[in-house]
């Protein structure tokens, strides 16, 4: 009997143990998506296979006399799975052309099929413009490390690629460099990224999470635009600038802080931000466009960090109206005509107290503005037609 119950202390004593070392560590949860790691994986069991025959391809000459190859097509090579080599003739593969594999190039009744696998070899330092454009049955898109300069459209329209790997030494993206990949959930980008263009994911409908990584400080116009499954956000550490409808159409989007390091928030930046609650503005903030949270139907008050003075003293241009004879009229900044054409939110919060906009709006002499549309919320069409 009293080693029976000597039995049940210790257990209990062990369980005890257990449960205080589980709730001490701190343990990493999972999120749903692939790590970084795992997407570096995606062609591993490529890396040995035998190069493609019958690719195309065209020598060149850098600026310093070091000569290259460049794969230009296709060629000959009727595979489904596209082995590119490092190395041709003994010259390093260091390019890949324009529209080189773009699946308009070429025609499945030619007996050529439909591109599911690549695999780019370590010595390919960029991708041209539509390289891999269209590519509908690709399956998954890993950059090696070795790569620098990545150009416009390069996979855009890749819809079945649900896994993205971009390499360490990426210095640029192009414009709607994977615009239209409906089926990447992840993205994760190198701190050596500096340069980013307009429209990199637009359209990336399963989108649902970003890690900035430091090396970019402005977020360009179209960035997200309809990526309606985008939640969560790793933004860089030294963010200066979102620009024009950056995350419009985010629909998933429930918050957004702004980081301290902003100064401008572009034109419609999270309008149609369906599901955005609460957005958190720094008084670092000095411009503030037009509808920025217009048709964000779940937005009913802005946090500033500041107060009402600080948040009064942002500039913002309302909308552009012309005189009679066509030219542009001139407009005073105001930043509380914006916010108040979120339509739905009504007070801002600021560090001395929470404020009716409307009010500050009368304060400020705008409520007869011939800015504001008196029909704005009867019709979504036409009041998006009157944000653009």
């Amino acid at each position: 009997m009293k080693k029976s119950l000597l039995i049940k202390i210790l257990m209990m004593a062990l369980a005890m143990v257990l449960v205080f070392a589980l709730a001490s560590c701190d343990i990493e949860e999972d999120d749903g998506y692939q790590d970084k790691e795992d997407l570096q994986d995606i062609n591993k069991d490529l890396e040995d296979a035998k190069p493609s025959e019958g690719l195309k391809f065209k020598k060149g000459v850098d600026k310093d006399g070091t000569e290259y190859y460049s794969v230009t097509g296709r060629g000959d090579c009727k595979d489904a799975i596209i082995i590119i080599p490092a190395e041709h003739e003994g010259i390093p593969v260091t390019k890949i052309g324009g529209n080189a594999f773009s699946e308009s190039q070429y025609d499945e009744e030619d007996g050529i099929p439909r591109l599911e696998r690549v695999l780019i070899p370590e010595s390919v330092t960029s991708i041209a413009h539509h390289a891999f454009a269209e590519c509908e049955s690709l399956q998954s898109i890993k950059l090696p490390d070795s790569l620098i300069t990545l150009d416009s459209n390069a996979f855009e329209g890749c819809e079945k690629a649900n896994a993205l790997y971009i390499g360490n030494k990426v210095q640029k993206i192009a414009k709607a460099a994977f615009a239209g990949c409906k089926n990447i959930q992840v993205v994760y980008l190198p701190d050596t990224l500096t340069e980013m263009s307009a429209g990199v994911f637009q359209d990336c409908k399963m989108l649902g999470k970003v890690d900035f990584g430091n090396g970019i400080d402005f977020i360009p116009d179209a960035t997200f635009y309809n990526c309606v499954t985008l939640q969560e956000l790793d933004l860089p550490n030294n963010l200066v600038k979102i620009g024009a409808d950056a995350f419009r159409g985010c629909e998933s989007l429930m918050s957004f802080d702004i980081p301290d390091t902003v100064t401008s928030v572009g034109d419609r930046a999270f309008m149609r931000c369906m599901a955005l609650e609460k957005i958190t503005i720094p008084v670092s903030v000095e411009t503030w466009g037009n509808f920025v949270t217009y048709f964000c139907k779940n937005l009913s008050s802005f946090v500033y960090e500041g107060t009402r003075a600080q948040y009064e003293a942002i500039k913002c241009y309302p909308p552009l109206s012309y005189e009679e004879d066509g030219s542009p009229k001139v407009v005073t900044p105001n930043q509380s005509l914006s916010m108040y054409l979120s339509i739905k939110a009504t007070h801002v919060e600021c560090t001395d107290g929470t404020f009716d906009i409307k009010q500050i709006m009368e304060d400020n002499g705008f409520m007869d503005s011939e800015n504001l549309n008196p029909d704005a919320g009867k019709t979504e069409e036409k009041d998006e037609e009157a944000a653009e």
